[in-house]
């Protein structure tokens, strides 16, 4: 009876534990939003661009760098990946609750991938579709970090976006890069600390955290899968693309060899309706030249639009990965730390002993000594315990959902560039077909009926076939 009360005691302090947590954070959501609201209205929205890619240097020593320009703000400046990468690391170790968005893969056997695809051997080619690939995740990296308003006021990102004495940029990235806290901190840091501050970690935090880490690893694997698929694709368009410059090449030599038989000087006797055929035969030369230039576009969308922001999405589950690792790391060093402060403990509470010599005594440690090294031992495990905590409430409060939000934002986005390029290819190739049309001297409407039925015919003739074998 007594076990059965201590039960029900228990429920109903869980629940109630349950109902004051989800108030608490209930209202710390209301002041998340109104402080994110606040900072927006306090900062302009800017509008990151990177572009126009361009090589510095010569023989060995050549890198790219791209254009970052910022709107409304006027700044235009030119970027090398090292700075970008100087950023991020800088904007992670100072906004410990935020992921910072990851930025695109620099192993060798990932660059290796792409380039393949992009049809390249180097990697300072600016109209290679490599570099256009990296300069579309890079934009898409600056994008994202304009979606978050505490870094807007950041002292670091506002050099990164403004400086243009290259002199200055470089002694600020050495500088910061010994001593990431060199920089001032800004009112969104600050914010961020009060509002993570005020949160309370529920009890079931940790198999929130451990799902979450096997949903990534899901998706991760999947979009793997979708990456080989996709690069696959691109080397056999650019494959196709080789084809139909071969194809056109073949289609020139039928051209001048009906020229040539349409030639008296040349032919005893002459095709008389030579003029006819050139005329036409000058069409398709044109028309497979058209063939060539969308084959062409294929590789170059797939390279720089599906591939780049698949890609994209693939650093950003991995990042986000290595945040969570971050937090396992952090946890694992915790561990050694409180084993660390016990030790360190009972050294302080060692007396010396009768029985040691006066040189063991000389070189023993004072107890003032003891006690300060203890002190610091137990400081470190408290950074470490208060760093899992502001990574466990910034992933449960705010960059789960964010990141997720920022998925489906980028997924939109791919779609809406590829329909847009698409739309944008066959309007313009749809025109440049009716030229080639008025060149040959064929009526376009006498050969629509014909080749709409023939392929309506063709998709007809399958649907029965599958019907009759279902």
């Amino acid at each position: 009876m007594t076990s059965n009360n201590n039960e029900e005691i228990n429920v109903k302090s869980n629940e109630e534990y349950s109902k004051s947590l989800s108030k608490a954070n209930t209202e710390w959501l209301n002041d998340w939003d109104n402080t994110t609201m606040k900072l927006s209205q306090e900062k302009p929205k800017l509008m990151i661009f990177v572009q126009n890619p361009e090589v510095i240097g010569s023989l060995m020593s050549k890198y790219v760098v791209y254009n970052v320009r910022t709107e409304p703000l006027g700044y235009s400046v030119k970027r090398r990946y090292n700075d970008f990468v100087w950023l991020r690391d800088i904007l992670t170790h100072r906004y410990l609750g935020l992921f910072i968005p990851a930025l695109p893969s620099t192993t060798p056997f990932s660059v290796a991938k792409t380039m393949m695809v992009a049809g390249i051997n180097s990697k300072t080619d600016v109209k290679s579709n490599y570099v256009r690939n990296r300069m579309v995740q890079l934009d898409l990296f600056m994008k994202q970090l304009c979606k978050i308003p505490f870094l807007m006021g950041d002292t670091a990102l506002e050099i990164f976006l403004s400086c243009q004495d290259e002199k200055e940029f470089k002694n600020t990235v050495d500088s910061t890069t010994k001593n990431p806290n060199l920089i001032t901190k800004n009112d969104g840091m600050n914010l961020l600390q009060v509002l993570l501050d005020k949160i309370t970690i529920g009890i079931e935090s940790e198999r929130i955290l451990f799902d979450l880490r096997k949903q990534l690893d899901s998706l991760r694997n999947t979009l793997k899968q979708v990456e080989l698929q996709v690069m696959n694709t691109g080397k056999q368009a650019l494959a196709y693309a080789k084809d139909v410059e071969l194809l056109s090449q073949s289609v020139i030599q039928w051209n001048n060899h009906e020229i040539d038989l349409a030639d008296p000087i040349k032919c005893e006797c002459p095709n008389t309706h030579g003029g006819d055929i050139k005329r036409n035969l000058i069409a398709l030369v044109k028309g497979n030249d058209l063939w060539l230039q969308n084959a062409q576009i294929i590789p170059k969308m797939i390279a720089t639009v599906l591939l780049a922001n698949i890609q994209f999405q693939l650093v950003q589950v991995e990042g986000f990965r290595d945040f969570l690792i971050m937090r396992d790391n952090y946890i694992k060093e915790l561990a050694k730390a409180e084993l660390a402060v016990i030790k360190a403990l009972e050294d302080k509470s060692k007396p010396v002993t009768s029985n040691q010599t006066t040189f063991t005594n000389y070189f023993a440690s004072k107890p003032a000594d003891k006690e300060e090294f203890y002190l610091k031992k137990v400081e470190h495990r408290d950074h470490l315990q208060q760093s899992i905590n502001v990574i466990t409430k910034g992933l449960l409060f705010s960059e789960i959902d964010r990141f997720n939000k920022d998925r489906s934002f980028h997924v939109q986005t791919l779609v809406g560039s590829l329909i847009s390029a698409n739309v944008q290819i066959a309007q313009k190739s749809n025109s440049k077909w009716l030229d080639v049309a008025n060149e040959s001297t064929i009526n376009v409407g006498d050969f629509e009926e014909n080749v709409i039925a023939m392929y309506t015919s063709h998709d007809e003739s399958n649907a029965f076939s599958d019907a009759d074998a279902v």
